[in-house]
């Protein structure tokens, strides 16, 4: 009985593991990525984007703050990856979408603003 009670344990971190590394979501069953859309799709993109790009700044500022390091090329690429994830923003309103996805892409553009305003570029 513990043989098996430990093989479906396994098993199911298994499954778990391969989703999580095919999708980049933790469950059961992968969803379909039919019933996602393009602009879905696109925000889940924009979304990593912007929070890398953020934690690279971020990491830059406390390299730069407690080692006393330059930290400039980092920093920079973070502003360039910003600035290159708010113009896909912008270019991404005109393109239909569900009231859902249209509520992502105006909370990414104030996540954009917000971290323009930390990194000192205000808006």
């Amino acid at each position: 009985m513990r043989k098996i009670l430990l093989i479906g344990a396994l098993l199911l971190a298994a499954i778990l593991a391969y989703n999580y590394f095919t999708t980049g979501r933790i469950g059961l069953a992968p969803s379909s990525s039919a019933s996602v859309s393009e602009k879905g799709r696109r925000l889940d993109d924009l979304a990593r984007r912007l929070k890398a790009a953020g934690q690279t700044f971020r990491q830059a500022e406390r390299t730069a703050g407690t080692m006393g390091l330059d930290t400039t090329s980092d920093a920079e690429s973070a502003r360039q990856e910003v600035e290159r994830v708010e113009k896909e923003v912008e270019a991404l309103k005109g393109v239909p979408g569900t009231k859902v996805e249209n509520e992502r892409l105006e909370g990414l553009g104030r996540e954009v603003a917000e971290l323009k305003r930390t990194m000192g570029l205000g808006r």
